[in-house]
């Protein structure tokens, strides 16, 4: 019979466990500065997405509307047809003002 003794790593003297000290690596400007710029591509990346998405719906709406809603004699109303206007024009307004945030979060990138 052979007796093996486990091998314990020792810890140093202090944990800091009760102090609450914690090392705290500063963050270069550069890191920063990185940091940020990859944000705002995100960000641009993004609102093209969203914009590129109305624009899919914009036309999602005008295949439906011209190939099952408006076939044959029968029209939606007034309302209906207001209704699909107001929509129509609010996705191409706001593909439009995606776009504009993409390119300014994008310019904003570049100047950092």
């Amino acid at each position: 019979m052979s007796t093996k003794t486990r091998n314990v790593k020792r810890r140093r003297g202090n944990v800091n466990l009760s102090k609450g000290k914690v090392k705290r690596t500063k963050v270069s400007k550069q890191a920063l500065v990185e940091a940020a710029r990859r944000l705002n591509r995100t960000r641009t990346r993004r609102f093209i997405v969203y914009s590129v998405l109305c624009v899919v719906f914009m036309q999602l709406i005008r295949y439906i509307i011209y190939n099952f809603i408006y076939v044959g004699p029968q029209t939606p109303s007034g309302a209906v047809f207001t209704g699909i206007i107001y929509l129509q024009t609010g996705l191409m307004v706001a593909s439009l003002g995606f776009l504009a945030a993409a390119s300014i979060t994008y310019l904003n990138s570049l100047r950092d």
